[in-house]
């Protein structure tokens, strides 16, 4: 008699439990349906707010619906301040790559394509995606030859070598700095100032990566495991 009773506590328990979220999801797809309807009618101000009270994945979502509403109509910094403050608890461009970080991966994307399209290339570089935790760590030297190869060739794409040029002058140096002289720099040789100077003033100059290089085969393998992990 009292396993049954003991059996009957946990049913009820479990029959509360399931209304008690049914609830929370009823709530949180009408506070949902209340940001849409804001977003619909143009009130992104309004929307952002709302977003508060949304939960789960359903933030995310609104989020990314959010930030691209505000790209749309070119308000870049809107957009940050949607991921940076309304979505603060979001994984660093380090961890989105180990954990669930697909909302993470998607903003960033977003964010560093539009600040690279509104010249803002320092704080495009603060959402390139890293291979390692410490962003000056010399692992992070094909990361950040990316995000050169990036700005030079939207650059050079508008006919605009000479900024290339000078983008080029100006950020070099983080190769010599950060790979030639750290106590780890042997274990990146493909990264080396001599090396990424000479790749990247190629591209200035107006050459193409050779995808067949080891070069670019090693860039590759890189994002390409990467974006399995």
């Amino acid at each position: 008699m009292k396993a049954i009773t003991i059996f009957s506590i946990i049913i009820v328990i479990g029959i509360f439990a399931a209304i008690e979220q049914t609830c929370s999801d009823s709530k949180n797809e009408d506070a949902y349906d209340k940001f849409e309807a804001l977003i619909k009618e143009g009130k992104l101000s309004e929307a952002r707010e709302a977003l508060g009270d949304v939960h789960k994945k359903l933030f995310e979502q609104g989020a990314k619906r959010l930030i691209n509403e505000y790209l749309a109509i070119g308000n870049l910094d809107q957009a940050i301040d949607v991921y940076e403050n309304v979505s603060s608890n979001h994984l660093s461009t380090y961890d989105m790559k180990f954990r669930n970080g697909e909302y993470e991966r998607y903003v960033t994307a977003k964010l560093y394509k539009a600040l690279i399209e509104a010249d803002r290339f320092e704080d495009a570089w603060q959402y390139h995606p890293l291979e390692y935790e410490d962003q000056n760590y010399p692992g992070n030297g094909g990361c950040y030859y990316g995000y050169m190869t990036d700005v030079i060739a939207y650059l050079c794409q508008h006919n605009r070598q000479a900024e290339a040029q000078r983008f080029f002058d100006k950020n070099i140096i983080w190769f010599k700095k950060n790979v030639d002289n750290n106590k780890w720099s042997n274990e990146y040789p493909q990264y080396s100032y001599s090396n990424m100077r000479s790749q990247l003033q190629a591209q200035v100059n107006g050459a193409d990566i050779d995808p067949e290089s080891d070069f670019a085969q090693m860039l590759n393998d890189q994002w390409t495991s990467s974006e399995q992990e």
